[in-house]
């Protein structure tokens, strides 16, 4: 009877050495692991319509947009955010920056303030010569003595076929217009992307008139379709210059981030990168008066 009292002793006394390592392990494990965690970071997601030269979205393109060079300056001042970047068309980057689930912004955006309610607008974080028309140099003189580069008068001719991007930012007056004509037989919209390039193959092949685009994405695809003979042609209802803005949907963490957003675009540095990225892409016959305006970045 000893004997095995002395044998349930000994088992018992190791069993209890194993559960008291066991629990030295196990506090050990735990304290380390919450010491190593941390609370996870908002996602902010950046929106990015493929509209080169400001944004480069396709597979295989290694540079970086002006637009793009500049959402690298916010996130670098943005490191308590995870950064995941979504490649969207107009319809969606106004769906995503309409939405109060979730954080979305985008950097540089030609939306006129108020044009989109309920967003965070941030100071000026660019400026770009205004959207025109991309013509046929055979038809220059048709658009400028015979409608007096006027989109109203252009508009109006239903023999013209006009290209253009859905939801595209052109500026207020010329989207008015295009509202009007939207579903005339002779406006044809794209509704799938934002890129223009297709615009200028098919205007090159007489299956367009014109069509609208910016100047800086003119002296870009200029490059790409040299075997047509295109010129771009600033309209009378347009100022010069076209103000864009970083913009992000009303979400919590909006004014934050936007307040450190116009931190850095109040530098000197951010504003030499943007003047030298957009001139890059200015046509000559606008650079002087470009030039001038654009000192207004970030004021």
């Amino acid at each position: 009877m000893s004997y095995n009292l002395a044998i349930l002793y000994v088992v018992m006394n190791r069993l209890k050495v194993s559960l008291l390592i066991f629990a030295g392990l196990w506090q050990h494990c735990y304290a380390q692991d919450i010491s190593q965690s941390s609370p996870a970071k908002p996602i902010l997601h950046w929106l990015e319509p493929d509209y080169p030269p400001a944004f480069f979205v396709r597979k295989g393109v290694s540079h970086q947009g002006f637009a793009q060079k500049a959402k690298q300056n916010f996130i670098v001042s943005l490191a308590n955010y995870q950064h995941v970047t979504l490649t969207v068309n107009n319809n969606r980057l106004k769906k995503y920056l309409t939405d109060k689930r979730g954080i979305y912004c985008i950097a540089q955006a030609g939306i006129s303030r108020n044009e989109i309610p309920f967003v965070q607008y941030s100071n000026v974080a660019n400026i770009v010569p205004a959207a025109g028309i991309v013509v046929r140099d055979e038809d220059k003189d048709l658009f400028i003595e015979t409608y007096g580069t006027s989109f109203a008068n252009m508009i109006k001719d239903t023999r013209l076929k006009i290209g253009n991007v859905s939801e595209g930012f052109y500026g207020a007056s010329i989207n008015q217009l295009l509202q009007s004509y939207r579903q005339r037989d002779h406006v044809i919209t794209r509704h799938s992307s934002t890129n223009s390039s297709a615009f200028y193959k098919m205007l090159g092949h007489k299956r367009l008139d014109y069509f609208l685009d910016y100047a800086f994405s003119y002296q870009f695809n200029k490059a790409q379709a040299q075997q047509y003979s295109l010129s771009f042609l600033a309209l009378r209802e347009q100022s010069v210059a076209k103000k864009a803005y970083a913009v992000c949907n009303d979400s919590p963490f909006s004014k934050s981030i936007i307040e450190r957003i116009n931190k850095v675009m109040s530098s000197d540095q951010y504003r030499r990168q943007q003047l030298q990225g957009v001139l890059e892409y200015t046509p000559d016959s606008l650079k002087d008066t470009f030039s001038i305006l654009s000192q207004q970045i970030g004021r």
